[in-house]
């Protein structure tokens, strides 16, 4: 800032988490008495836009960890409702949920493995080249 003092890094990492939350840089300025234009630089900068795709990342993480934990107990209640629903329609209900869910859940772990495989595959062409 031309004629002051440097704002502290701590202004760009609180503008990075509200960012990454969804705020608005425009919103966010004006609450902190940080001008506009400041704060459209710092978001222009690839070490911002890493700082706020790092905190949503964490927060994507959290979110997961916390539904992780309550899986357990959701499939417990669906293959519950398999052996003791109340009709047939209940109990069919919940195994077409729970086989659904299961390719959905094999699927997804399939499609982030791909990466990795061709990862490691480049990797060792690479290695051959190399030699």
């Amino acid at each position: 800032m031309p004629g002051g003092s440097p704002l502290p890094q701590s202004l760009k990492t609180q503008l990075a988490l509200w960012v990454a939350a969804g705020g608005n840089i425009r919103e966010w300025c004006k609450k902190q008495g940080v001008a506009r234009t400041t704060g459209y630089k710092w978001n222009a900068t690839d070490e911002f836009r890493r700082m706020v795709d790092d905190y949503r990342q964490r927060a994507v993480d959290q979110a997961i960890g916390k539904m992780s934990e309550s899986l357990g107990k959701a499939v417990e209640k669906i293959i519950d409702l398999i052996g003791q629903g109340q009709t047939d329609v209940v109990k069919l209900a919940a195994a077409k949920a729970l086989v659904d869910r299961l390719i959905d859940l094999q699927n997804h772990a399939e499609l982030r493995a791909d990466p990795r495989r061709l990862d490691e595959r480049l990797e060792a062409q690479e290695r051959r080249r190399a030699r």
